[in-house]
């Protein structure tokens, strides 16, 4: 990450709560963001993709429990279709992701709560309602694996 100041600043407004969904609030007005982190093609094609899902899903008596993990944007496009043809099929599906544009650059964590914000508007629009738990694992705390074992 550079150390220009719009970074220091968006680091600094990334450890206060609330900062970023209140920039998506008053600044962003629902559109996407300007970044590499894109679900453009996504949110247009999800409509007739839920529609099918919809014309097809089957009332399951036995359904599975799934859990679809996507690390970045690109994966997230792919992978939904995935999660939503296996919810067409009766399934109870948790979609995991993290709101990463890329591995290889750190990114603040403002940047990182608005990209989550704006992967939570593609899919909880009342486009992709179907059966997609939604579960954003930026916010996960792990345990440190420096401290004693039990």
């Amino acid at each position: 990450m550079k150390n220009t100041p719009k970074e220091a600043l968006k680091h600094l407004l990334g450890e206060i709560p609330y900062t970023a969904e209140l920039y998506w609030l008053i600044r962003q007005h629902g559109k996407p963001i300007a970044s590499r982190f894109s679900l453009e093609r996504l949110n247009l094609a999800i409509p007739g993709i839920v529609e099918e899902t919809r014309a097809l899903k089957l009332n399951n008596p036995d359904p599975k429990r799934v859990f679809i993990f996507a690390s970045m944007h690109f994966w997230i496009d792919i992978v939904t279709l995935t999660a939503l043809g296996l919810a067409a099929s009766g399934n109870e599906i948790t979609f995991g992701y993290y709101p990463y544009a890329d591995w290889y650059t750190n990114q603040s964590k403002f940047d990182l709560r608005r990209q989550n914000i704006y992967t939570r508007k593609v899919f909880l629009c009342d486009k992709a309602d179907i059966a997609l738990n939604l579960s954003c694992l930026f916010h996960a705390t792990t345990k440190s694996t420096t401290g004693s074992r039990e």
